[in-house]
């Protein structure tokens, strides 16, 4: 973290896109590129968490620049399709395919929350997706994974990232679907992502602050991997 530097933060039309500017120079990246992003409502987006800044630039508030910084500072060196066979890696331990066996209520309530959940998946792309018991994961139909692997093959490399940002945050590949295909919100999403902690918490209750903390910081890389993604996936880039 470091002290403000700057009173107002913009956006400048460049060659390759649009870039990030504070009091009308050009922000480079932690690894000295230029952060330029490949279209204006992004840019204009991050420009705005540069002004949410108060008296200290706090870096880990500021998801939509990191992960601009990401795909600008540290360009894959996986193919297109060895980032969609590790995305897809999660669908094996996703979270939703490993219900609880007791209590019954933890039970019934992943049953009423996860099932819809995993029945919208399944039919929004065409595919079955098998239920897991204990600690061994069913694993899916070829045809099925190659099904999932199409559909992301339109993903540009900017929403990628967004993609890889939300999975890694949800831990469940169906979830991060949901969120980025407008089926669920952030704020569902990250109830789904953490059911068995709300669960407890309705049992025992919460630690005062920590589990809210918690569950804004959830909310807040859910929102900037979503907002990422469509503003990606959507402009040229």
């Amino acid at each position: 973290e470091r002290k403000r530097f700057y009173k107002s933060a913009g956006v400048e039309e460049t060659e390759g896109g649009f870039q990030i500017t504070v009091d009308n120079r050009k922000v480079k990246t932690p690894a000295r590129n230029w952060l330029v992003v490949p279209n204006q409502k992004l840019a204009v987006a991050m420009a705005s968490e540069w002004n949410m800044q108060t008296g200290t630039i706090k870096p880990a508030s500021m998801h939509l620049t990191s992960l601009a910084n990401t795909v600008i500072d540290k360009p894959s060196e996986c193919s297109k399709d060895q980032r969609i066979e590790d995305i897809l890696e999660y669908l094996y331990t996703d979270t939703v395919r490993f219900p609880a066996s007791d209590p019954d209520d933890l039970v019934e309530l992943q049953k009423t929350e996860w099932g819809p959940l995993i029945s919208w998946f399944s039919s929004r792309f065409g595919v079955s997706v098998p239920s897991c018991e204990g600690l061994l994961a069913t694993p899916l139909e070829p045809g099925d994974v190659n099904k999932l692997k199409y559909e992301l093959t339109s993903v540009n490399h900017w929403a990628m990232t967004g993609l890889e940002y939300a999975v890694d945050t949800s831990k469940s590949f169906i979830t991060s679907m949901a969120l980025l295909d407008n089926h669920v919100t952030v704020e569902k999403a990250a109830y789904l992502t953490r059911l068995e902690l709300e669960f407890q918490i309705g049992r025992w209750g919460s630690v005062e602050w920590a589990h809210d903390v918690d569950l804004m910081e959830l909310r807040c890389r859910l929102a900037a991997a979503a907002l990422f993604y469509h503003l990606c996936i959507r402009g040229n880039s």
